[in-house]
């Protein structure tokens, strides 16, 4: 293409009017097919990367057809389904008076069909290889689901976001063989870049040379641009694991007198209690968190042992602590039932500080994941 084009006519096969005009129509079919695609590809990427349902990997072969699929049958099946005979066409235009086939419409439907998989392949991709720890933090400070989406999810997967966007954009660019088999090849209306190229092949073979040249070099900067990432690799490892290295240790950069000397000597849980007897005043904000602590394993058929007695255990009734409310931010009641290895019933007022200690294992993060609905 290179060799053959025709460099001192190039401007002028470009800047045509026919050319123009299906530049714009190339554009406006582009990005709505993007449009399309992120509107029902994100989901369908969320819930195939973090869902398992019954049919997921025949859902997963459907969303991916299109890439394999010869376009034209794409347009076919288009065609037998949104056509003015088909399926749903009939219905659609008596009921909303839309007409997709030979319209606009239908040449962004014809693209966002055979466009959309690159988007949902390479956002699944990033979803899976989240690590899903920041989330879960999130969620165990109190954010809602949506505020986790936005605020955590979101930036973490944008990379992979904005990789799949382009390769869409790019694929619903240079898409032939659906437009015209299921929106034809009108002027103005349908005919856009590959479809004029088409045209000019027959007519004028220097300006179908120009303008092949143009998409080729627009696909060739998608590519270049995304150096790669469109595979949506999970974040580097060496941050992940500064970051969480970082955590631990801010966590146990200050644990509180004497928990080695207990840990060591056996006598962990008596001393865990009298702590927190001592600082019950402290089991709020930094100072609960300033105490992880490294802890032996239980012993076979031990529990989560906490604050309370024996019989408060064996009764369901936790004991708690109520202190004045300074601080503004409104307070809720709890009242939960977990039953599992060990069945629970929490009930605890506005203002309670209930804290849950015990040994490596015995179920205290899994307690806290399940009033956090992470784990069921």
């Amino acid at each position: 293409m290179l060799a053959r084009t025709s460099w001192s006519q190039l401007g002028t096969h470009l800047t045509s009017p026919e050319t123009l005009t299906a530049l714009r129509l190339s554009l406006l079919v582009s990005l709505g097919a993007l449009g399309l695609s992120l509107l029902f590809g994100v989901p369908l990427a969320w819930l195939l990367a973090r869902t398992d349902f019954p049919g997921k990997a025949l859902v997963r072969s459907l969303v991916l057809l299109p890439m394999v699929l010869p376009p034209t049958v794409g347009g076919v099946a288009l065609l037998l389904g949104f056509g003015r005979r088909g399926l749903l066409g009939p219905w659609l235009e008596d009921t909303f008076g839309i007409v997709l086939p030979f319209h606009t419409s239908g040449a962004v439907l014809a693209a966002a069909f055979v466009s959309m998989p690159f988007l949902v392949i390479s956002l699944e991709g990033t979803l899976a290889g989240l690590r899903p720890g920041y989330e879960e933090t999130a969620a165990s400070l109190g954010a809602s689901p949506l505020r986790v989406f936005r605020t955590v999810t979101l930036p973490l997967v944008a990379p992979g976001l904005v990789a799949g966007a382009a390769l869409t954009w790019a694929r619903a660019l240079g898409e032939f063989g659906a437009t015209i088999t299921f929106a034809g090849n009108l002027p103005g209306t349908t005919q856009t870049l590959p479809l004029q190229v088409y045209l000019l092949l027959q007519d004028s073979p220097e300006a179908a040379t120009s303008v092949s040249l143009l998409l080729l070099a627009i696909a060739m900067a998608v590519l270049i641009g995304l150096r790669g990432r469109w595979t949506g690799a999970a974040p580097d490892a060496r941050t992940a694991r500064s970051r969480s290295s970082a955590v631990t240790e801010e966590d146990v950069r200050d644990p509180a007198p004497g928990a080695r000397e207990a840990e060591q000597s056996g006598e962990f849980t008596r001393w865990s209690e009298e702590a927190v007897e001592k600082g019950r005043g402290d089991l709020t904000g930094q100072g609960a968190g300033k105490r992880a602590l490294a802890e032996p394993r239980p012993r076979p058929g031990e529990g989560p042992a906490s604050t309370t007695s024996d019989e408060d255990l064996a009764s369901g009734e936790a004991r708690d602590t109520t202190e004045e409310a300074h601080d503004p931010t409104p307070t809720y009641a709890l009242h939960a039932s977990l039953s599992g290895y060990t069945h629970l019933d929490l009930d605890a007022e506005p203002g309670t500080t209930i804290a849950v200690v015990g040994r490596n294992g015995a179920g205290k993060t899994t307690l806290l994941r399940a009033l956090l609905g992470l784990t069921p």
